[in-house]
């Protein structure tokens, strides 16, 4: 990220982390999130499970005091699971599903999901355990958000997860996982611009009919906080 952009993250995740609390960046792939997270002075928990990312975080952050990387993915418990690797790293995933959509909508055309491997699976209750209760989690795993979620048995304070068209119906799941766990309000970031589309926090049902309009190519982060 360059610095103006670095700048208007620390002030958009302001509202959800200050200087000593704990963060679970979840799918921290290069660190982008990561960076922005260790700059606002909170301890954070790099959770990605690609060899070749997890290498660039250990040497970027690895000798950070605040920053501990755990090179695993994360689902609804411990085990091993198929990682698909894309020609972007960024878009590997756990997720048949998420790549059949993506195939079908041409969002990503030419880019394929040609090779696999096996990682270890965590949950976030067993981080939780290991690490604390996070003040702020991100989950960004194109498409297996929900099944991270699963991986949860108690309400966080603030959270978010990654939502796209072609899978909304899994988005609208992980809202209704969340209800579960705690009565939370909700709000959401288009794309990778850090600021809420929403003028207030929303509830459940308000959130997913927002989210449910057919835009082509619509994605962002939902945001989701326990109502104060």
């Amino acid at each position: 990220m360059n610095q103006p952009l670095d700048s208007l993250y620390q002030a958009f995740y302001r509202q959800f982390l200050s200087p000593g609390d704990l963060c679970f960046d979840v799918g921290a792939n290069m660190g982008g999130k990561t960076a922005i997270f260790l700059g606002l002075g909170a301890r954070v928990i790099a959770v990605e499970p690609q060899s070749d990312c997890a290498g660039f975080l250990r040497v970027h952050y690895g000798r950070h005091p605040n920053c501990v990387i755990v090179e695993k993915a994360l689902g609804a418990g411990e085990g091993t699971a198929t990682m698909y690797l894309n020609d972007a790293n960024v878009l590997s995933t756990l997720s048949t599903e998420w790549i059949q959509r993506m195939g079908e909508s041409g969002r990503f055309q030419g880019l394929n999901w040609g090779r696999q491997i096996a990682v270890p699976l965590t949950s976030l209750d067993r981080l939780i355990e290991q690490y604390g209760v996070p003040a702020f989690c991100k989950i960004d795993v194109e498409g297996y958000e929900y099944q991270v979620l699963q991986g949860l048995s108690r309400p966080l304070s603030a959270l978010s997860f990654e939502f796209a068209e072609e899978t909304i119906d899994q988005t609208v799941r992980c809202v209704e996982r969340l209800q579960q766990l705690g009565d939370y309000e909700f709000n959401f970031v288009q794309g990778d611009v850090p600021a809420m589309k929403l003028d207030r926090w929303v509830d459940a049902a308000t959130i997913c009919r927002h989210l449910g309009q057919r835009i082509p190519f619509f994605w962002g982060d939902v945001y989701a906080r326990l109502k104060r």
